[in-house]
């Protein structure tokens, strides 16, 4: 059962009128914590629609309004901004190819603005969706998602593989061998930390034993070690069939949220 949403009417209220940064901060707090805890698509509706409409309002330049202020700056667009890609990735409706495609512009758009490893978190969501309508975006989607955690700081990369283990588990699982390859091709040169997971997913839900091919390309590998290490644990946990969900350690510099 979906809940209703207590805070779509006032939200857009508090976020149309402006105000201090702190209190227009805290409801789009309220707005990502909605959107990231309700059932997916569960937000499709009317005023969760009317809510987005606002928030486009709110993020867009300040020059092309003559408004500057009202709560706006760059913390709280960077929150609007995300609030905005999570109800695209997490809530909008993926049933037709014309919808499926607005979200990979959608999702493109926000990795070119992303200045963050936290603001890239939010695409999972429409990584593990996009694995069960068009496996195919998905691969390209984590590919070009690879090429823009290469410039970014890089102290928050074990938080997002570990938030990415669904998404990338379903990707490998339902990926042609094709895709599959492409996957891993984008992942290749990392972050080390998502190519971890890929390999330990892929080895754990794919039917075509991947572990002989990756220890084959280790060494094309920018981490050759990691790669057979990877295998090696991942094949023993899926050979004494482990119950367990394995990740990689998480790193002491994640505990920074």
């Amino acid at each position: 059962m979906s809940c209703p949403s207590p805070a779509a009417a006032r939200l857009g209220e508090i976020l149309a009128r402006g105000g201090h940064p702190h209190h227009v901060r805290a409801a789009l707090f309220l707005v990502a914590t909605v959107i990231e805890h309700s059932p997916s698509g569960s937000l499709d509706t009317a005023d969760w629609r009317r809510l987005e409409v606002v928030l486009r309002d709110f993020v867009r330049p300040a020059a092309t309004d003559g408004r500057g202020g009202a709560g706006r700056h760059e913390g709280t667009l960077s929150v609007a901004r995300r609030c905005l890609t999570g109800l695209v990735c997490r809530h909008h409706p993926l049933d037709t190819p014309g919808r499926v495609a607005t979200a990979c512009a959608s999702a493109r758009a926000h990795l070119a603005r992303a200045t963050e490893v936290d603001e890239v978190k939010v695409l999972g969501w429409l990584v593990e969706r996009l694995a069960d309508v068009s496996p195919e975006d998905a691969v390209d989607l984590v590919g070009a998602a690879c090429g823009t955690l290469h410039g970014l700081p890089r102290g928050k990369a074990m938080s997002l593989a570990q938030r990415w283990y669904r998404p990338l588990s379903r990707l490998a699982e339902r990926a042609t061998p094709r895709q599959w390859e492409e996957l891993l091709a984008g992942s290749w040169e990392g972050p080390k930390e998502i190519l971890r997971v890929l390999i330990r997913a892929g080895i754990r839900k794919r039917p075509d034993d991947p572990g002989a091919h990756l220890l084959a390309i280790a060494d094309t590998s920018p981490w050759p070690d990691v790669v057979r290490e990877t295998v090696r644990v991942g094949t023993l946990l899926h050979t004494e069939r482990s119950p367990r969900r394995w990740l990689p350690p998480l790193d002491p510099a994640d505990h920074t949220r």
